[in-house]
């Protein structure tokens, strides 16, 4: 080795101990630096912890008074329509709030106070409508199921700009309940008379959104015609796909030993380890509107069992080809359920969520176009798109898109089905009132305004005008009958 070479060889040492040596230092620094930190914040931890402690003493050993006033019936109130309860389980819950947390909460009423607060809150709501004369509105319209002999229905009203103001489909916040009648029966003149009172007190609307019932149907044209301003009347477009699907299917033999094995299936998996792999339910009266949920789901059970090939038996798989048997001969119903079924759900998509104008009805129709014409259902569902966007032109409201849907009010009977399963006890005359409540925005303003406005004795008038005959008042005047003719039979001795 050269000496030129060693000479590099230690400099090049020498700047690397030197760099090294830097690089200690620095590190040494910095690590004492990092450990008084820690020191520091080790101490402040131990004062916060001694500090917590004695708190969290103090708190243990003093109880806490907390100075609110509270009114008892907006609070039920309250209960009942954001926590989602029953009129009984209000006085439960109040009781459990003053014994553990010590509310100073005035005497817990009865179930019965509950119920009154309630209805008289709602009924507030219902007599404090008013007429929109400056703003254009839509009117939606619907009847509940049978409840024993009566049925309610329901009118809403929505502002005609909805989806100008929203990009989303209505919601229950975004309407509000102008009128609700409960009769036995309802016809076309018994309709007509409801929405003749009913709009006399909220106004004219701009157009009449409704299903294909025919005591609606005939209801809404007798108001129409005695009418001098014309109101547009707009078919619910679930309920128009609904009508095609059942013309179409309908009378096919084979839709009828599906739905009887879909029926068969269910009950077969019933807790079951494949109870998860269960059908949808579908009911007897819209089964056609959730049809398209069960071609799902028997197109998801055909991919998942229709492999080639053997399998292990008693695996997951032979089982369900087992139980699932009968659905592979009806694959080609399946699949062209699936088919109109996808193109239908899309169109709905479109038109529930961004209404109907010019933009939505290009995609409507071009989605249409897919659809193969069996029996004429998309020539009928053309026309329909055709008469509705007329009907959007008419009202002169520009590219704003009209409401085609009634899935708001639908909504809102399964809440006033449940709303009767959970509280069984008062009667559905009485518990219909509640419905008011359900619509719009409510807060603690708007409750206790509503409580202000309707006293007992005037929910007590309104209950004996319009909903005087009652379950209980039927059975309790059976009995008294009966009694009665049990009492004047005299009682004759027989013969030995």
């Amino acid at each position: 080795m050269t000496l030129a070479r060693m000479r590099r060889s230690r400099d090049g040492w020498r700047k690397k101990a030197t760099h090294r040596g830097r690089r200690l230092k620095e590190r040494n620094r910095q690590l004492k630096k990092w450990k008084e930190r820690a020191a520091s914040a080790e101490a402040r931890a131990a004062v916060a912890e001694a500090e917590l402690a004695e708190e969290r003493l103090s708190a243990a050993t003093t109880p806490v008074v907390v100075n609110v006033k509270v009114n008892i019936q907006v609070v039920a109130v309250l209960f009942f329509v954001f926590g989602v309860v029953s009129c009984r389980a209000v006085p439960r819950l109040l009781r459990m709030i003053r014994q553990v947390w010590q509310v100073p909460l005035p005497r817990i009423p009865h179930h019965s106070s509950v119920v009154n607060w309630v209805c008289r809150a709602g009924l507030g709501l219902l007599n404090s409508v008013a007429s929109w004369e400056s703003r254009p509105w839509v009117a939606i319209i619907d009847t509940s199921i049978s409840y024993a002999q009566q049925k309610l229905l329901v009118v809403l009203r929505s502002p005609l700009d909805h989806f100008a103001r929203n990009a989303r489909a209505l919601a229950l916040g975004d309407v509000e309940c102008i009128g609700i009648e409960i009769r036995e029966v309802w016809n076309g003149e018994s309709v007509c008379q409801a929405l003749t009172r009913i709009f006399d007190v909220a106004g004219i609307p701009a157009a009449i959104i409704k299903d294909g019932g025919g005591d609606i149907n005939c209801g809404t044209k007798l108001w129409c015609s005695s009418q001098n301003t014309q109101v547009a009347i707009v078919r619910d477009i679930g309920h128009v796909i609904a009508n095609e699907l059942k013309r179409v299917y309908t009378r096919s033999s084979v839709l009828s030993r599906f739905l009887a094995l879909i029926d068969k299936i269910r009950h077969h998996l019933c807790q079951t380890e494949l109870a998860s792999l269960r059908p949808p339910r579908i009911r007897s009266k819209g089964r056609f509107q959730s049809i398209s949920r069960v071609a799902e789901w028997a197109q998801t059970i055909l991919l998942f069992v229709g492999g080639r090939g053997r399998v292990d038996e008693g695996s997951t798989t032979d089982r369900c080809r087992k139980v699932f048997a009968g659905l592979s001969k009806m694959r080609w119903l399946i699949e062209r359920m699936a088919r109109d079924c996808l193109a239908l759900n899309q169109l709905m998509e479109i038109l529930k969520n961004h209404g109907l104008n010019q933009e939505t009805y290009a995609k409507a129709k071009a989605i249409l176009l897919t659809l193969p014409d069996r029996k004429g259902v998309r020539k009928r569902l053309l026309r329909w798109l055709d008469e509705h966007i007329r009907i959007q032109c008419l009202l002169g409201i520009g590219q704003t898109p009209l409401i085609v849907s009634t899935d708001v009010i639908e909504s809102l009977m399964g809440i006033i089905k449940m709303i009767i399963e959970r509280t069984p006890l008062p009667e559905f005359g009485r518990m219909a009132l509640a419905v008011p409540l359900l619509c719009g925005v409510q807060s603690e303003v708007t409750i206790t305004e509503s409580l202000a406005g309707c006293s007992q004795a005037t929910l007590k008038k309104f209950l004996q005008d319009n909903m005087n005959n009652t379950i209980r008042k039927q059975k309790a005047k059976l009995l008294a009958e009966i009694q009665c003719n049990n009492v004047s039979k005299p009682v004759v001795a027989q013969p030995p």
